[in-house]
């Protein structure tokens, strides 16, 4: 495995997962893998779980399901899943308004990514009201299994959900066939955060259904009857012929009468409308193993753009492909290492819990002596897993990064008879020195990349995280208390009225974009780079401005009171300006792994470009000044420093008067001050002022960049994609004075 980017530093994230109970079993040796101990041999190294053995002799039907290599026979129906109060003898979620379209696979066998979108579809739509057509082809042509129209299943379209999300149908259109083409570029819309698996079991089966919606499930098709089943009666198969095709559970009646008795399943399917009642069917339940390898989603997020270019550190490209324990213990841990690329926050850790009833403790430490884990950063936090599947677990107080720092991630839980609590990948290449099983926590620990293997265990970043801005919505001269939902798109200012504009995944811009004094509802899309703006007089505007990867940083850069769309470039350091008064200039200034903090530092009406280095501790701050054309670049300023400072009485270089945005320096009596202003590790906020001490500051006439002029750079003109926002900090104007 590689990061989706390049790395340095250090990062370790440990899991312990516990079996109460329950022997290993013989298992075969695991493909190519190295010679790691059978299930039955009492060495105190890790083992194999039982391979799924529909996985060894798969269907050779072109249906489309291809059965996964975890065997899912312990998986049982726990009594927490299970509603305390009667279901009804009728549910179906199409009377409810919770099923996207049917679609049509064609000739590919493809059924395994329409039913596992068919249910994500529909839990966005349940959730959210929302009716979205995100694209089969994305998950078909880009999982990292290859599993196209020769076959998948649910465990591949969960890890590509999980990883990397959903994108629109209409960027990524459907072909009934292998292309070898995966457009990475169409915007991620959704991210899948949670998926869980089910026994068989109808009222297991019928929970999941009603308290969350349809389930992914698997029959066997070849039965006489099925290729042409019109709809008119319920399908009926006492044989027991392996699973080969895939469909979603959408509802059941327990009063179709059927040849076998009496209840079944309603079920949508992936053949068009023409196929069957206009593309759905009733089967009974049981019936051709219909119920087998069911799982669903269950929770989801907005494919957050800071959180990805952060990153999702992991070395299972291929997630959950076996499970693996200790031989006669209740225990087992994870270790796996990780690089921290840029300064970031620690805000989740994922894992694939492998058994029902369980339970996963997260902890985070700093050290790793190859013995034990030590300074512990966070935790432990208990996670119960009522069951096996995909977990996100947040963290309550995110950890900090700087580049380069190693941190290790300690999972420990318990599974309920089953020996076999680690998920691991033995499909993609593995990683030397990366990760490691053991039994206890202090070790011997199995560096598990020389047996072929690499522990599931992830850790997820977010870059950027934003430092929301106080406005003026009032038009009082004071910034207004105001909040915005991202869950239903509502905006709650203290003191007006509740105001909705926008949608989950939005990025707030709000400014003065109309210059009446009073500041604006406004939002940066970031799948598609558009601006929604809606002004306080009613009238509205939809800006295409920004492209993938981008940050929006809304002021008013021309100094003539309206806020203009601005985006800066983590990825090359450009600002793109839209000034409301005329011009596209484009600015270099800031690198990578910088945060954007544009403000009137200097006083002067206009904002500048400025950014806060967390690796130095040092802002970067370019002003202008008017040129021919609106702006120029004036003198560029660094304050670089670190560390906590207390308040002194005295300033060497005279009177130091902060106007403008926060921290803006200028010195009254000549000379230049060199400030100290803040230390890698930490978020620039707005407080209180200290008094530090002066001193001469270096003009640093490397970092001096030159105004790109309109037509010269390129601009961003309504790309797709994006990045989410740091919202710009309010304008705080003071002044220091001597003897505070």
């Amino acid at each position: 495995m590689k990061f989706p980017n390049s790395r340095s530093g250090r990062i370790v994230v440990l899991a312990s997962l516990a079996a109460l109970a329950g022997a290993a079993t013989p298992v075969p040796t695991a493909d190519h893998r190295g010679a790691l101990p059978a299930a039955g041999q009492t060495a105190d190294r890790p083992i194999t779980a039982p391979i799924n053995p529909d996985h060894i002799s798969p269907p050779t039907d072109r249906f489309g399901y291809k059965p996964h290599p975890v065997d899912l026979s312990h998986i049982g129906s726990p009594a927490a899943i299970l509603r305390a109060f009667a279901l009804p003898a009728k549910f179906d979620w199409r009377a409810l308004g919770g099923v996207t379209p049917v679609k049509n696979q064609g000739g590919c066998g493809s059924c395994w990514a329409f039913a596992a979108l068919g249910g994500f579809e529909s839990l966005v739509l349940i959730r959210n009201g929302r009716m979205d057509d995100f694209s089969e082809e994305s998950i078909k042509e880009c999982n990292y299994w290859a599993r196209g129209c020769g076959g998948g299943n649910a465990f591949v379209a969960a890890n590509h959900l999980t990883t990397f999300g959903t994108v629109d149908e209409i960027c990524d259109p459907y072909h009934d066939r292998d292309t070898g083409i995966c457009r990475s570029a169409c915007p991620r819309l959704k991210q899948a955060t949670g998926w869980k698996l089910l026994s068989k079991d109808t009222t297991a089966i019928k929970t999941a259904v009603s308290n969350t919606g349809p389930v992914y499930t698997t029959l066997n098709a070849s039965f006489p009857g099925f290729s042409a089943y019109d709809g008119t009666t319920v399908l009926h198969h006492a044989g027991l012929e392996p699973p080969n095709h895939a469909v979603v559970i959408v509802g059941w009646d327990d009063t179709l009468v059927h040849a076998g008795g009496q209840g079944a399943w309603i079920c949508k399917n992936s053949w068009g409308t023409n196929w069957g009642a206009q593309g759905y069917f009733a089967i009974a339940y049981g019936s051709a193993r219909v119920g087998e390898n069911s799982s669903y989603f269950d929770d989801f997020k907005a494919y957050d753009y800071r959180e990805m270019a952060g990153t999702l550190y992991h070395y299972d490209e291929a997630g959950w492909h076996f499970s693996m324990g200790f031989y006669g213990s209740e225990t087992a841990y994870g270790l796996v290492k990780f690089t921290a690329g840029h300064d970031d926050l620690l805000t989740a850790v994922d894992f694939w819990a492998t058994d029902d009833a369980s339970t996963y403790t997260v902890e985070i430490y700093d050290d790793f002596d190859g013995v034990t884990p030590s300074n512990r950063l966070f935790g432990p936090k208990d996670t119960a897993c009522a069951l096996a599947g995909y977990y996100s677990v947040p963290l309550d107080t995110p950890v900090w990064l700087a580049k380069g720092n190693d941190f290790y991630v300690v999972v420990k839980g318990r599974c309920s008879g089953y020996t076999y609590p680690m998920a691991v990948d033995g499909f993609a290449p593995t990683e030397s020195n990366k990760t490691y099983l053991s039994r206890n926590l202090s070790g011997p620990w199995y560096e598990m990349g020389s047996y072929g293997y690499d522990v599931s265990i992830r850790a997820r970043t977010r870059y950027h995280q934003p430092v929301f801005a106080g406005r003026d919505f009032s038009g009082d001269g004071l910034a207004d208390i105001a909040v915005w939902r991202p869950s239903d798109g509502n905006w709650f200012v203290r003191g007006g009225t509740v105001q909705n504009w926008g949608i989950d995944g939005d990025i707030p811009t709000n400014g003065d974009y109309d210059g009446d004094g009073k500041a604006d509802l406004a939002v940066w899309r970031a799948s598609v780079g558009y601006w929604f703006i809606r002004k306080s007089g009613g009238a509205t505007d939809l800006i295409p401005w920004g492209t993938g990867g981008d940050i929006p940083v809304p002021g008013d850069y021309d100094g003539d009171g309206k806020a203009d769309a601005a985006v800066w470039r983590p990825s090359s350091g450009h600002w793109f300006l839209r000034l409301s008064g005329g011009g596209l200039p484009v600015i270099f200034w800031g690198q990578n792994g910088d945060i954007p903090l544009p403000g009137d530092y200097d006083g002067d009406g206009r904002a500048d470009p400025a950014v806060w280095r967390p690796a130095a501790g040092t802002w970067f701050i370019k002003l202008f000044e008017r040129g021919p054309w609106g702006l120029s670049v004036g003198e560029d300023r660094r304050f670089p420093g670190a560390g906590r400072f207390r308040r002194r009485r005295e300033v060497q270089s005279g009177r130091l008067a902060v106007v403008g945005r926060l921290l803006a320096h200028q010195v009254r009596q000549g000379g230049n001050s060199r400030h100290f202003l803040g230390n890698s590790g930490r978020h620039p906020r707005p407080g209180p002022l200290l008094w530090i001490r002066g001193s001469k500051h270096r003009r640093l006439a490397a970092v001096r960049r030159k105004l790109v002029c309109p037509g010269a750079g390129e601009h961003a003109l309504g790309d797709e994609g994006g990045h989410s926002a740091r919202p710009l900090m309010e304008d705080f104007r003071s002044r220091l004075r001597p003897g505070r």
